[in-house]
């Protein structure tokens, strides 16, 4: 997943603002956050910094860095630059951050993440979170590279990637400009096998590079990072991730996501815990206190589905959402997260350069 704007950085020293807060801490803390804007909006870090002010004793000050990419993650930690990282789950064990293995990320206590046990069940110890048995991520969202549809230019959703490739529709939908998302989709539409979809020597093939260059040539439109509104309006289809959808309501287009056949690519947004808090206890606690809070239902309703349009983890919220939005994230249908969700593969050295030597020669 990309940032929604260029690299900011702001420091969010709440509790000076709140004078209950500050009357009652006892001494200060700072926990210093990278992530992508949207995740910690003032309003919910002034809510944990209460919280933690309450239960902890302590004056809380939290610094926000938002990021570009994810790739700034590995420096920050390799400089220990931060305590807590938003990260995709498929750069976890990436072999070029070895998050894991290099010990840039601390085991979590998931005693002090109860909210956890409400986590989609496909979504719980999956492999890339786990080593020797412990967990080091904890998914808050999930993003589909999907098949979006304006409901208003078709009635009838399609039902399968293949519609990118169909004559009538050359020069009239969008897509994003990530060489990976593209690829898989391509893949997906000849017949790719899921679990294939990330080894270069399985997609790779002249047949495909003339259906991948058919793909970009064809767009009328290409989005950067995150989809917009101005590139999807108009427009009868499109990919993308659905931070669109609210804004093109408001312009008067109703788009959502189809459901094709051949699966949709999606990404795990996790958090995660620094090594730089390994000889902090208390402080480490309160960062799994900031995972229990953005897996809280509160937070997973009311900011995530209501506020940012965007896929929850949590399934308790299910009761408290309307039949519209527990259609829209699939939490009526657990098969999904297992049979027609793809989480994005983690790239060995060899495929990500093939990969990226497809798309220079496919986007010429």
């Amino acid at each position: 997943m990309k940032a929604l704007t260029t690299t900011a950085r702001i420091i969010v020293s709440l509790c000076a603002m709140m004078a209950l807060c500050a009357a009652s801490a006892g001494f200060a803390e700072e926990l210093r956050i990278m992530t992508y804007e949207g995740t910690t909006p003032p309003e919910r870090l002034a809510e944990f910094t209460q919280m933690v002010a309450a239960k902890y004793d302590i004056e809380l000050e939290i610094a926000v860095t938002y990021i570009a990419d994810p790739s700034e993650y590995y420096k920050a930690l390799k400089n220990k630059q931060v305590d807590l990282i938003n990260a995709p789950h498929n750069t976890v064990k990436d072999p070029r951050y070895k998050y894991i293995r290099g010990k840039l990320i601390l085991p979590l206590n998931l005693d002090n993440i109860p909210n956890y046990d409400d986590i989609i069940p496909a979504f719980q110890k999956l492999d890339y979170a786990v080593e020797n048995g412990k967990v080091y991520a904890v998914p808050f969202l999930y993003a589909p590279y999907g098949l979006a549809y304006n409901a208003g230019l078709m009635p009838v959703p399609p039902d399968s990637w293949s519609v990118f490739w169909d004559p009538q529709y050359a020069g009239k939908y969008a897509i994003g400009s990530d060489y990976e998302q593209d690829i898989y989709i391509t893949a997906l539409a000849m017949g790719g096998v899921p679990d294939q979809l990330g080894q270069y020597d399985a997609v790779s093939s002249p047949e495909f590079l003339e259906k991948l260059t058919t793909l970009i040539q064809n767009a009328g439109d290409m989005w950067d990072g995150v989809d917009s509104a101005d590139v999807l309006q108009g427009k009868p289809f499109a990919t993308a991730w659905g931070f669109s959808f609210a804004d093109l309501k408001s312009r008067g287009e109703e788009w959502r996501m189809a459901d094709p056949q051949e699966g949709t690519m999606g990404a795990l947004g996790n958090w995660m815990i620094s090594h730089t808090l390994a000889a902090q206890p208390q402080l480490k606690q309160i960062a799994e206190e900031w995972l229990n809070y953005v897996i809280s239902p509160d937070y997973q309703l009311n900011h995530l589905v209501r506020k940012l349009s965007t896929a929850p983890t949590n399934m308790s919220i299910k009761d408290r959402m309307t039949p519209e939005e527990v259609t829209a994230f699939h939490l009526d249908d657990p098969e999904y997260f297992t049979t027609r969700l793809i989480p994005y593969p983690t790239l060995d050295s060899r495929s990500r350069k093939g990969f990226e030597l497809l798309w220079k020669k496919a986007i010429r």
